[in-house]
Order: structure tokens, then sequence, then C-alpha cells
């Protein structure tokens, strides 16, 4: 998280799109150097790449959506459950839902293509990474 922040906070006008290119290129490094059986620092690139991603959300005054906390994520979907049974609340908590049913369909995918792929099955979040910065950016979305 820390490098993904220092990276959004030196970027400029562009801090999203400049984040997720961040993220693409350590996804790529790992990507590289699983391929040439360097695992372990494939590993700590990957690592880095998953917090750094975190920076991309950032809202200003330092707020974040936490993208890799799989039971907070749950915590949250249900508190708002409970709020919309009491009649509280509405639904901004499907947004977590939302979240979770990414966060798992991201670890089934990359447990089904590893067994085939290794460590070059990052190659896909890379590129992904790198299209959805291009499209931050032409967005002008932060």
């Amino acid at each position: 998280m820390t490098l993904g922040s220092l990276c959004r906070s030196l970027a400029g006008a562009h801090r999203r799109s400049a984040v997720l290119l961040f993220v693409a290129a350590l996804l790529a490094g790992a990507a590289l150097l699983g391929m040439v059986e360097l695992n372990a620092p494939a590993v700590a690139l990957t690592t880095l790449a998953m917090g750094a991603e975190n920076a991309a959300f950032e809202q200003p005054g330092g707020g974040s959506v936490g993208l890799t906390y799989m039971t907070g994520t749950l915590a949250k979907i249900g508190q708002g459950i409970a709020t919309t049974l009491l009649g509280k609340g509405g639904f901004a908590w499907l947004s977590y839902v939302a979240l979770w049913a990414g966060l798992l369909s991201g670890a089934v995918a990359g447990a089904m293509v590893y067994p085939a792929l290794g460590m070059a099955a990052l190659w896909l979040p890379a590129i992904v990474s790198v299209i959805l910065a291009l499209c931050t950016r032409r967005l002008r979305i932060g």
C-alpha cells in the first residue's frame, strides 16, 4: 500500500492511471521472474502489486475501499443486510457483494489457471491493469 500511495501522490493529474500502470509493471515483473523460476521474488512482487492496487481507490482525505480483505467485506455485507432488514438502510451493501464476488471469482480463476500456466498466469491481470489504466485516463477518473 505504501508504494502505491507514493506512486499516487507523485503522479499528478492521472493518479489512478499511474497506480494501475505501476501495478501492471509489478505483475509483469512477477510473471517474468516466475517464468525463469525465481518464484520467491515473483511472489514478493505480486504481494507488492496487491497492496499497491488499493491506492487506486483512495478517496480525497485519505479514505479508501479495501480491496484485499475478504473477511472485512463479508462483515460489511452482514451489517448491510441487518440494516436493511431493520428498515434503516438501503442496498448500498450490494457493492460489497460485488466486491466479494470479484475476490472469490479471482481466487477460483487463479486456482484453475495456475496449474497450467504457473506464474505466467500473471500476464492476464497485468494486461487488465494496463487496460484499466487507459480507461481511467480516457474517462478522466482521477
